[in-house]
């Protein structure tokens, strides 16, 4: 592996010191050929303006796509035509920053890093101050906003918010439970169970009954199936036919006619499909080991 540090790009009219640094790179990447003409070789990084393509080098770039917005800044060359294929992946929808760290914070955060190149430390205590100042106007303006939250009732933004802003990072893994029997599961599996043993015959009956009036009509329209569907929450789990509601509410205007058709013959036939009948119960026990069943 051979490293090449060009400092003269970091200065403000990098075009000025491509051509040189091109030259550079062909010089270092002779000799290397020179002392393994067979090997497969490969140059990757972020050469700026230096453009391997105009210099006496024949080597190939296998990246295609836009790597930062719409340029192509990450560029890998081989000299073996087609030796990757480049796949753009989407954008990353949430950014490692915090919230409060606007673009007026990172306007005062640059100043500071030019200050310290510059190594000015006067004018750097007061940038820092400076900094700390504008931090906590911008993280006053993120909870306030968390803070109106609470008047529509969105509990689950406001605690991401509240947790994001404390930091606190739930790190307890998952129960682990040893010495785990078949038969202490079966026990298990037979309490939770029990609400399924018990009989509903006479409730069922009376159900029935209503369901069967003639003047208890019930008729569903597509539009209430739709409507239903997109007021989903998509945090509850799926159910055990493990179809997850984001599906159910991303997809409610392909799937609002089939099911109105079948809770309209639902409703008619006086039955339910049996598979919505069941429902997936999984015990969490608060110790890792239960001693007695109540």
């Amino acid at each position: 592996m051979v490293a090449l540090r060009l400092d003269n790009l970091d200065k403000p009219d990098p075009r000025r010191v491509a051509k040189p640094a091109t030259l550079e790179l062909v010089d270092i990447i002779d000799q290397f050929e020179s002392s393994a003409p067979d090997a497969f070789t490969i140059i990757n990084g972020d050469f700026n303006h230096c453009d391997l393509r105009k210099s006496s080098v024949h080597y190939y770039q296998q990246v295609k796509c836009a790597t930062c917005d719409t340029a192509t800044l990450d560029l890998l060359y081989t000299n073996v035509k087609d030796a990757y294929l480049s796949i753009q992946l989407p954008k990353l929808e949430r950014s490692q920053s915090k919230p409060w760290i606007t673009k007026k914070v990172k306007t005062v955060i640059n100043k500071k890093k030019g200050l310290f190149k510059k190594g000015d430390s006067s004018a750097l205590r007061e940038v820092q101050k400076e900094l700390k100042r504008v931090i906590a106007q911008e993280k006053a303006a993120y909870r306030d906003k968390i803070e109106s939250l609470f008047t529509d009732n969105n509990m689950r933004r406001v605690w991401d918010g509240i947790r994001l802003m404390s930091g606190y990072r739930n790190n307890s893994n998952a129960c682990h439970i040893s010495e785990i029997t078949l038969d202490y599961a079966n026990d298990l599996n037979h309490f939770y169970n029990r609400f399924d043993q018990q009989d509903f015959s006479h409730e069922y009956s009376k159900l029935q009954n209503v369901l069967t009036d003639p003047s208890s009509n019930i008729v569903v329209s597509e539009e209430d199936v739709r409507r239903q569907f997109s007021r989903l929450n998509l945090s509850k789990a799926a159910g055990p036919d493990n179809v997850p509601p984001k599906v159910l509410k991303h997809c409610a205007i392909e799937l609002a006619h089939i099911f109105t058709v079948i809770y309209n013959m639902s409703f008619k036939t006086v039955e339910v499909p049996q598979l919505w009948k069941q429902s997936s119960i999984i015990p969490v026990p608060k110790r890792s080991v239960v001693s007695c069943y109540e």
